[in-house]
């Protein structure tokens, strides 16, 4: 076989590798988008999970400073409670429910003890002492809410978007490259044995395959590099948290 018709049968093989080739990396730069768009759906998640947990917070403040809340205040944490049912599973939901109930109840206690509209000394006591007991359980709520909500909002690391996903990207172009490297050493040296065979001991067949060997492993990684670099300026955000799931 002469060395042209080596080189025929050489194109006709890249030829074959070529849709394989384009097919895996599109399937590639598909994963990496359908990734992408799952962690910003996740960051977004957080984001709104992380307000309504504010909300809380806000309200056992309120209570802890005023023993009460007013309508207004009221109402605010209500609106929280009725996007938490549709942000947490069912824990959240129905803690946050226990939470504006009991809310409920110390505001009508509340506003009996400003009236002092008792028939009894006793039941004054007692609702005395019903108000003292509801304003240890709004206290103890400050730790009780944390622990219910770790689940949801806490975060493994803080991390800049554009490091993430470019880390996430470099990790698998990387792989590709060094795969595509040692594919083209092996190519090259495959040629240079077979084409020593055909043609006999040839210096310049040795100059040509490790040429093309050499510029076939520079260009790979000059389009690695210039491709992660291409990818981190799409991948530009600010610094968010990554909640675990």
């Amino acid at each position: 076989m002469a060395l042209i018709d080596v080189l025929e049968v050489i194109l006709n093989i890249f030829k074959g590798l070529l849709t394989p080739i384009i097919a895996s990396v599109v399937a590639y730069i598909a994963y990496q988008q359908h990734k992408t768009n799952r962690n910003t759906l996740r960051f977004n998640l957080y984001d709104r999970r992380l307000k309504v947990f504010e909300g809380l917070m806000v309200l056992l403040w309120v209570i802890r400073r005023k023993r009460t809340c007013n309508d207004q205040e009221r109402y605010q944490f209500q609106r929280a409670i009725v996007e938490g049912s549709f942000l947490f599973d069912k824990d959240i939901a129905k803690y946050l429910d226990t939470i504006h109930n009991k809310n409920l109840e110390l505001g009508t206690i509340h506003a009996m003890l400003k009236l002092n509209c008792f028939p009894r000394e006793d039941k004054r006591d007692q609702t005395v002492e019903k108000e003292s007991q509801l304003l240890d359980w709004f206290m103890d709520q400050f730790e009780v809410s944390k622990k219910k909500f770790a689940r949801y909002l806490s975060f493994r690391q803080t991390v800049n978007v554009s490091e993430s996903r470019t880390m996430s990207c470099k990790n698998g172009v990387k792989r590709i490259a060094w795969v595509l490297s040692v594919v083209g050493f092996l190519f090259w040296v495959g040629f240079i044995i077979i084409a020593l065979c055909e043609e006999g001991w040839n210096p310049v067949i040795l100059e040509v395959g490790a040429l093309f060997g050499i510029l076939n492993f520079i260009a790979i990684w000059v389009v690695y590099y210039v491709g992660l670099y291409i990818v981190k300026g799409f991948c530009d955000g600010q610094s968010v948290y990554e909640p675990k799931q």
